[in-house]
């Protein structure tokens, strides 16, 4: 990013506690989605960047799914409920 420093971070309204994995997940998948509020997301990817199985992502994943935390919507993932914080 030439040099230059990029805060960025998520706000999630009404969020219930999670454990540790799936917010370092939660925190890989907001950086892929990035500003266009949606992206497609590689599980192996975040798996290898977290240093995890790719079957404990695609666990936490379902479960962040089903708990409304993520939303899939042709195969791409979004935060529903979240706000973009830039520093």
């Amino acid at each position: 990013n030439g040099g230059k420093s990029l805060d960025r971070a998520i706000k999630i309204a009404n969020l219930a506690p999670m454990d540790e994995t799936s917010i370092q997940i939660l925190r890989v998948i907001s950086l892929h989605i990035g500003d266009q509020g949606a992206a497609y997301v590689d599980y192996k990817l975040i798996a290898k960047s977290l240093n995890i199985e790719r079957d404990t992502v695609r666990k936490s994943v379902n479960k962040m799914i089903a708990r409304k935390i993520l939303k899939k919507d042709c195969g791409k993932l979004s935060i529903p409920n979240s706000i973009s914080v830039m520093g």
